[in-house]
């Protein structure tokens, strides 16, 4: 950047400002400007835009660097699907399509929900543009690369939070119906999920029961930070996982896994499966066998007998787990429980006690 005379800004660019009804979210304005004069001048085609401001070159083209190769075939020894975990690590994910989205003429407006809740959508992007899986560039640049597919935004709610300023973004790439990247995605490459079904949960919680009958049987829950958002998109398929804000006039880039794509959940699952696998093959005096753990998508559930460390044991293997696959950032630490003889998960609650 600096050969083309553009120097990043610091990454100090406040969150909010004060607003009549409380704190007006900003996207990283000194950050979108770099970038997109940096794209400018350089005139770069989007997959080399993306390779440069990801750090991808040829000796290290990980998208995502705290997914670490060496470390994966170490601790993921014998995971069913340690080549297609490799597979994403060095490159992303490749997108098929069965057919080719028309070029668009005209941009899909966002749905009202993000216009409505557009402090909320802002917040979010920023988020993501603070931690690298977005990039926030000008509108203009869509004339540089014309072949950018743009999916419109929409805000839902996100637990019982303030709606005025929470909500999960979806970027709803089923619209258009029958040309929408969902349409065109070629639908046998996407993986489909095979979660146990969570009656293993109780299961587990009797055989405890029997195995130790004069101890409690403790229940704890933890998910993994920002889920699908770890998955990496691929540089050649960045252009179909666009959006933008028309108030602000800029567009954005997803550069991992959207909430909202159909393959996002199954792409997930092979790191998810992994975090499980790791974990799982975990041995300790209580668990001769591997720690049982269940998980479904992100979020993991530990059952164990309160003897000993066996509770403390299963906690340290999970967390393990999750920093070994996904980075010293994928613990969701608000999203760790205690443990309790009932939990409440997954909208279940589990009682060891009834």
């Amino acid at each position: 950047m600096m050969k083309l005379g553009i120097t990043l800004p610091p990454n100090n660019y406040p969150l909010s400002r004060p607003g009549e009804a409380g704190p007006e979210y900003l996207l990283d304005t000194p950050l979108r400007k770099a970038l997109s004069e940096y794209a400018r001048r350089s005139g770069a085609s989007l997959q080399t835009f993306v390779e440069m401001v990801r750090g991808q070159t040829a000796n290290d083209y990980r998208p995502n660097k705290n997914l670490v190769p060496a470390v994966l075939n170490k601790v993921c020894k014998g995971y069913e699907r340690l080549e297609e975990l490799q597979q994403i690590v060095h490159g992303g994910v490749e997108v098929r399509l069965s057919k080719t989205p028309p070029r668009q003429v005209k941009r899909p407006p966002n749905h009202g929900s993000a216009r409505d809740r557009l402090n909320g959508l802002r917040k979010n992007i920023r988020k993501e543009q603070d931690a690298g899986r977005c990039l926030v560039l000008d509108r203009d640049l869509l004339e540089q690369w014309p072949e950018i597919i743009i999916s419109p935004f929409g805000v839902v709610d996100k637990g019982g939070e303030d709606a005025s300023v929470t909500g999960r973004t979806i970027h709803d790439l089923s619209y258009p119906e029958g040309t929408s990247i969902n349409d065109c995605t070629d639908q046998d490459i996407i993986i489909k999920p095979d979660y146990t079904h969570y009656d293993a949960v109780a299961t587990e919680i009797l055989k405890s029961k029997r195995a130790h009958p004069n101890a409690r049987v403790c229940v704890m829950a933890g998910d993994v930070a920002s889920a699908f958002r770890n998955i990496s998109i691929h540089s050649n398929s960045m252009y179909l996982f666009a959006g933008h804000i028309e108030e602000d006039d800029v567009i954005v880039i997803e550069l991992a896994a959207p909430f909202g794509w159909t393959g996002s959940p199954g792409f997930y699952e092979i790191a998810g499966g992994a975090v499980a696998y790791v974990h799982g093959s975990h041995t300790t005096d209580v668990f001769p066998d591997g720690i049982f753990n269940y998980h479904w998508v992100d979020d993991h559930i530990n059952v164990a007998v309160d003897v000993g460390t066996a509770c403390d044991d299963a906690d340290r293997s999970l967390r393990y787990a999750m920093v070994a696959v996904m980075g010293a950032d994928a613990i969701n630490a608000k999203k760790f429980t205690d443990w309790n003889t009932r939990q409440r998960v997954l909208d279940l609650v589990f009682d060891s006690e009834v």
